[in-house]
């Protein structure tokens, strides 16, 4: 059992190690996009906010599974959180593929509830490392 629960908080820590990249690339990309129609929305609606840390857990992503995409159902996210953490969390059940901004906001909400649950950082932000 505490092999699990030392899994658990291990897989955690990378998470949040991997989380600070995310805002980065977010940001860069709105900039770039502000810059490039001069700073007007076009009445573009924003689907889908990104919630806070997602530079952090793109990090994840890239050192978990080579960026935004699921790779299989033992890991059916793309931060590589087990099925199991991934259900219980409050994650649903993702088939292989790239994972659009929709579905990474969601990643990332079930695993800021893992993180908050273990009291951990987000993992990946030195370097990609089991959590």
């Amino acid at each position: 059992m505490q092999s699990i629960k030392l899994r658990a908080v291990v897989g955690a820590l990378t998470l949040v190690i991997c989380a600070g990249n995310i805002a980065a690339v977010a940001s860069a990309a709105t900039r770039h996009h502000q810059h490039a129609h001069g700073g007007h929305s076009h009445g573009h609606k924003r689907e889908h906010a990104m919630p806070g840390g997602y530079g952090a857990w793109s990090r994840v992503a890239d050192c978990e599974s080579g960026g935004w995409q699921v790779l299989g159902s033992a890991y059916p996210d793309s931060l590589g959180i087990n099925r199991a953490n991934w259900l219980a969390f409050g994650g649903k059940p993702m088939g292989p593929g790239p994972v659009g901004l929709a579905g990474q906001a969601a990643e990332i909400r079930v695993a800021d509830r893992l993180i908050a649950h273990y009291n951990a950082a987000i993992p990946d932000q030195y370097g990609c490392g089991p959590w």
